[in-house]
């Protein structure tokens, strides 16, 4: 992700999951950012809020919880670079 060295807002696309039931419920439970990324709740879609140091890398945890009371976890890397 090419953040500039500025602020903006950029999605990122929902962790890839298998059996998510309607209903489920997504959250960020290993955040190294210090909360410069959110996540949709209902869709697992994250977004990134905001400016950090560019060009380091992130290691993030996503949950979800189906109403059936399974869940999963996904890691993936979250890259911060400084193009400009």
């Amino acid at each position: 992700m090419n953040d500039n060295g500025g602020f903006g807002s950029t999605d990122l696309p929902a962790p890839s999951v298998s059996n998510v039931q309607a209903g489920a419920v997504y959250s960020i439970v290993n955040d190294p950012t210090n909360g410069m990324l959110t996540v949709n709740s209902s869709t697992g879609v994250a977004t990134w809020l905001g400016d950090i140091i560019p060009d380091q890398t992130y290691n993030i945890t996503e949950r979800v919880v189906n109403p059936d009371g399974g869940t999963a976890t996904t890691t993936f890397t979250l890259t911060v670079i400084n193009n400009g």
